[in-house]
């Protein structure tokens, strides 16, 4: 009975073991079938059907034309900033005021379509007197700050 049992394990023991070995194994690859029919060579007028390139692998169906990426990168959209500050200077003539924040004094440029608000109503940038307590909306041309909202 001991002799069975024994002859049974070794006989489970090396199936386990080959079919681990097969599993390991690369199939074999796969041969393209001959029953595929390949188009004709594509011509172009300097070509002549004769000269046409023998190919290497066998044809594959068209993929649709993937439509190109723009050679340009997309434009960078400024990004819109905010501070709230106290004015320590304002120069109408040239458009540019000077807003203290945190102990640093940063100086703005006025964007022509930029809206001003003093006391909750529309003004000019000659109306906003020093250490009036604001707050600015800005974006960044360059090194510059361009102020797009002042309230």
């Amino acid at each position: 009975m001991k002799k069975v049992l024994v002859l049974v394990l070794s006989v489970a023991i090396a199936l386990v073991f080959a079919s681990m070995v097969i599993a390991q194994t690369n199939p074999p690859e796969k041969v393209p079938s001959v029953s595929k029919t390949v188009p004709p060579a594509q011509t172009t007028p300097q070509q002549t059907p004769n000269t046409a390139a023998p190919m290497a692998k066998p044809a594959t169906p068209a993929k649709p034309a993937v439509p190109a990426k723009a050679a340009h990168p997309k434009p960078v959209v400024p990004k819109e900033r905010m501070i709230m500050g106290t004015v320590v200077s304002v120069d109408a003539v040239a458009n540019t005021f000077v807003v203290k924040y945190k102990d640093v004094d940063r100086t703005f440029m006025l964007d022509p379509a930029a809206k001003i608000m003093v006391a909750g109503q529309e003004a000019k940038l000659a109306d906003i007197q020093k250490d009036a307590k604001v707050t600015v909306v800005y974006k960044m041309d360059g090194k510059k700050k361009v102020a797009l909202a002042i309230k």
